[in-house]
């Protein structure tokens, strides 16, 4: 067997095997025995036999079928990994064979550095799933690990960067139901503690990425006393009998880019403290050494929060009270007592910015002074502490799903429920907050790819409030050369000219108006212009600037919009409404239509009078359009840049996108983009 040296990078840091190491690849079966010595021919028949035999750099693939097994895992940088196309299952059913005082089905410990467990279905612990002890840099990805007595899972003492990522962990914490009658309390009465679906204390860094947690009976995630530094990203947290998010006692986490809700599973009741995220201080952690003040630092942006007892509560008491909590834009809505509660003296130069928040059962807020609020949608009027100088008005955020927040099943989001109408009052409403929050979603995120987190410039200028706006490709002005004007119905050419063709010459101090010194009566209700655009567009929408200065004569109040591909059949209007009585521009926006004309017709003017005016018109479409490199014209060498940058897996960041391949900004360029390409190309030759 050749000898070799064995290196890791994990996270930055560099893990090397001592020389002279062995890597080698075992076998696990059911139908195995563990006489053999491990081969795909002839595999073990136990993963705590495969165990017994490792050395570091070892690999073993356990074949399908089920394991009625608990074992430990003592051994640095092994991995145990499902054989490709099969699924094995873990199950703790037969408690003869538990092991430690909590009954460690999966039992992590001991310095087993870089340990790595990959697609596996760990279930029916007769206490903890997995557990992961005095050990770091440990994997847990593409695993499910369910129905345990106890915890799921459980980091704790010293296990530092730790990563779960695309795990399903549910229906855990089962003795909350089975024995304490639905207390936690009780349980503490039996020493047990509060077990909850994942559980972790005195540790740093972990990352929890793309995995769902849910219908645990008892706690979500419960980032305890001593944890550091976690970050909790696009993940799915719903249906836990109490708190989704707990983190109690401890620091610097980043919540980020999750969907949490409450079910029917959690019933999540005032009585039974059902919340969505909660950061507070246990008053038992006082003399546990953790220096003051033990809740600081946690930034809290782009989460999804409904249908709970409180959305986000910040709690603690004086001598270890939450400070500098950062809480931007989320959407928090349909919360049965409070959208957002801070007790009394806490939440000390904390900050909220650009948060919708939609209560239309209980109190909107319940907060103290002393905290930064700036730039939230709420419902309906605040408390003066919560009042923000640059807070929109005061009413509903004008979301996608305007009804059943408050009777949700679980799985039943995916994320485009809390995307913003084309009308909502959150759009160009929030505050410029930096780079840093202004990011794309993960392009393997749980998301949607027509949802996207923050402005990005697509549905105007400025950032939006809330965490997410629909996106897909951006929705722009297109370049108004080339456009001809075919038809307008009146124009006045008499005392002053006010040609059609004014309103889209990209100069807003000149206007189209019908007509006035001409005719007697002027010409009535309806008016309409028609435009060529000079080639097909997915048009999304448009922007209309009314006349400036002093006089409002012709200012157009209800209006419809039409798109097709030639004038002979306009079909229905596109989009309809009334305009504000007020000189800035409009923008509607709509799903995308393909199309070459379009036709503004203005039924009404905000007066009453019979004119139409209008100082700029643009129309809106998806963009970019398939010319990457900008020459003017789509051909083989934007395909060869497409090419280059093909199947680049993640790699495509803002600004640059993979040098523009990158079409709907997913992170890779892929099967999609290469489409939307080839469309382009071929509209252009039409």
């Amino acid at each position: 067997m050749k000898k070799r040296l064995v290196f890791a990078i994990v996270a930055g840091v560099m893990w090397i095997s001592p020389p002279g190491v062995s890597a080698v690849d075992y076998y696990v079966a059911t139908n195995g025995n563990n006489g053999n010595p491990g081969t795909l021919a002839q595999p073990w028949e136990t993963l705590k036999y495969a165990e017994s035999e490792l050395s570091d750099g070892d690999v073993v693939y356990v074949r399908g079928g089920t394991y009625y097994e608990y074992f430990k895992i003592d051994v640095p940088n092994v991995t145990f990994q499902n054989y490709p196309g099969e699924t094995p299952i873990i199950d703790g059913s037969l408690r003869e064979n538990a092991i430690g005082t909590y009954h460690n089905m999966v039992y992590i410990d001991d310095g087993a550095n870089y340990v790595t467990l990959d697609g596996f279905i760990m279930q029916n612990s007769a206490g903890r799933g997995v557990y992961i002890g005095h050990s770091k840099y440990v994997t847990i990805k593409n695993c499910t690990i369910a129905h345990s007595e106890r915890e799921g899972l459980v980091i704790i003492y010293e296990s530092d960067n730790t990563l779960i990522e695309d795990c399903d962990i549910h229906h855990n914490a089962k003795q909350v139901f089975l024995y304490c009658g639905g207390s936690g309390g009780t349980c503490r009465n039996l020493g047990w503690g509060d077990p909850a679906n994942v559980a972790s204390k005195y540790s740093d860094s972990p990352i929890f990425r793309r995995t769902k947690i849910y219908d645990s009976y008892n706690e979500g995630i419960n980032l305890d006393v001593g944890m550091t530094n976690a970050i909790i990203e696009y993940c799915e947290i719903y249906g836990n009998y109490k708190t989704q998010l707990y983190l109690v006692s401890s620091t610097d986490h980043t919540i980020r880019y999750n969907l949490i809700y409450g079910t029917d599973f959690s019933d999540a009741s005032p009585t039974l403290g059902g919340g969505g995220i909660e950061i507070n201080h246990e008053s038992q952690w006082v003399d546990a050494g953790v220096p003051n003040p033990l809740i600081t630092n946690h930034q809290i942006y782009g989460n999804l929060i409904a249908n709970f007892n409180t959305g986000i509560r910040i709690g603690g008491n004086s001598d270890r009270s939450s400070q500098n909590v950062y809480v931007y834009n989320n959407t928090i809505i349909y919360n049965e007592y409070y959208g957002i509660s801070i007790a009394s003296g806490v939440g000390q130069n904390s900050v909220f910015k650009n948060n919708i928040i939609w209560n239309p059962l209980g109190q909107i807020a319940n907060v103290p002074g002393g905290i930064t609020w700036d730039n939230n949608l709420w419902s309906r009027t605040p408390d003066a502490d919560a009042q923000g100088s640059n807070d929109p008005a005061y009413t509903i955020p004008q979301l996608a799903k305007t009804t059943g927040w408050d009777n949700l099943t679980g799985g039943e989001l995916d994320g485009s429920e809390f995307v913003l109408q084309s009308g909502s009052p959150a759009i160009n409403t929030g505050a410029n907050l930096g780079s840093s929050y202004n990011q794309g979603l993960n392009p393997a995120s749980i998301w949607p790819d027509n949802v996207s987190t923050l402005d990005q410039n697509n549905c105007g200028t400025g950032w939006e409030i809330g965490a997410y706006v629909f996106t897909g490709i951006a929705c722009l002005p297109i370049d108004q050369t080339g456009w001809e004007l075919l038809y307008v119905d009146s124009e006045e050419m008499g005392t002053v000219d006010r040609p059609a063709t004014d309103s889209f010459d990209g100069d807003p101090d000149t206007i189209w108006h019908t007509e006035w010194s001409l005719t007697d009566p002027d010409p009535a209700h309806p008016h309409e212009i028609q435009i060529d655009l000079g080639g097909f567009y997915d048009i999304c929408g448009f922007r209309q600037l009314p006349r400036q200065g002093e006089y409002p004569n012709g200012m157009i109040k209800d209006y419809e919009f039409y798109v097709s591909n030639n004038t002979d059949d306009w079909g229905t209007a596109t989009a309809s409404g009334t305009f504000a009585n007020d000189k800035t521009e409009k923008q509607v926006t709509f799903d995308r239509v393909l199309g070459r004309c379009v036709r503004l017709v203005a039924l009404s003017e905000v007066n009453g009078n019979p004119w139409t005016s209008m100082a700029e018109f643009n129309v809106l479409a998806v963009q970019p359009d398939s010319d990457i490199n900008n020459d003017g014209t789509v051909n083989l060498e934007d395909f060869a840049v497409l090419s280059v940058w093909w199947d680049d897996n993640g790699g495509c960041v803002e600004p640059g996108w993979c040098g523009g391949a990158d079409f709907n900004m997913s992170g890779t360029v892929d099967m999609s983009d290469l489409t939307y390409f080839v469309e382009n190309w071929l509209r252009q030759t039409d």
